[in-house]
């Protein structure tokens, strides 16, 4: 992430990634942190998926 608000590490950490998405999906609007955590674990996750996809 950019704003060095999640851990690098978090990217390859599938279930962290899925844990992080579900907690953000409790979301109250205009809760930035957790709208972050939707668009960061969301990329990443599909990422993942992608890379899976190819093998």
């Amino acid at each position: 992430e950019q704003s060095g608000r999640f851990s690098e590490n978090l990217r390859e950490d599938v279930r962290g990634l899925l844990s992080l998405y579900e907690a953000s999906q409790l979301a109250c609007e205009g809760e930035t942190v957790l709208e972050e955590a939707t668009a960061f674990s969301s990329e990443h996750l599909r990422a993942r998926t992608t890379r899976m996809d190819k093998r």
